[in-house]
């Protein structure tokens, strides 16, 4: 069993409350739709493969954090 007086003051940091990890495990998660793609504020940004048509043929409609679109090339991290 995990005690939180031996860890001290790096307690709060190592161990999440039962509530939030709760929250964690229960939250919606999109499967194969979810990607990471580049950005130059981030470096990189969570999005969604959208189900249509892009304009060039093997691109893929990615929706952005924030609605915003975009045409993505290739390969992305799933």
């Amino acid at each position: 069993m995990w005690n939180p007086d031996e860890a001290g003051a790096a307690a709060q940091y190592l161990r999440l409350d039962e509530k939030r990890l709760l929250e964690i495990r229960s939250s919606e998660f999109p499967g194969r739709s979810a990607v990471w793609v580049p950005s130059k504020e981030h470096g990189y940004a969570k999005g969604l493969v959208l189900d249509e048509k892009a304009s060039k043929d093997g691109c893929k409609v990615v929706q952005l954090a924030g609605g915003k679109k975009m045409t993505k090339i290739g390969y992305f991290i799933f």
